[in-house]
């Protein structure tokens, strides 16, 4: 048998991708079984660091909210979209985030789908490197979660 390195938390959560992904939904808006025993929230930021990264992603799913909000305004657009706005919806709740969101101009239909897919691409990034960064055990899977959920969303919008 060869002897092979240790597997790094980024590795394991990259490899995990796959199997995240066909639960991403149902797990990012549900709790994390088994992540602490204290009765504390599961997303509860360990250190600052976390609470930086919480506020950060916050920040990053509510400016994604707003896009798909605007888009769902778009004739013809509104089935791609909202499921996006529930999803965000539903994760900026799960992070207890509370801070306020903007809605850019998307423009025009052909324009503005193209601009929501790219949105929710550079979301899902940012949340599978931010479960990558968080400290906390817990986050981590929350977040790793969520990229999934984003990414099996994006994979039904094709």
């Amino acid at each position: 048998m060869p002897n092979r390195p240790p597997l790094s938390r980024r590795s394991v959560l990259a490899a995990g991708g796959g199997v995240i992904v066909v639960t991403g939904t149902a797990a990012a808006c549900g709790s994390v079984p088994g992540a602490t025993t204290s009765g504390a929230e599961p997303t509860a930021p360990s250190s600052a660091a976390d609470a930086d990264l919480v506020e950060e992603v916050g920040r990053a799913i509510a400016d994604a909210a707003g896009r798909a909000r605007a888009t769902a305004g778009v004739a013809g657009l509104r089935p791609l979209a909202r499921p996006f706005v529930r999803l965000h919806a539903a994760h900026l709740d799960k992070l207890g985030w509370t801070g306020t969101t903007s809605t850019p101009d998307v423009g025009a239909a052909d324009g503005a789908r193209g601009a929501l897919l790219t949105a929710e691409r550079r979301l899902q990034a940012k949340l599978a490197r931010a479960a990558g960064d968080a400290r906390s055990g817990a986050l981590a899977q929350v977040l790793a979660s969520m990229a999934a959920a984003v990414a099996q969303q994006l994979a039904v919008a094709g």
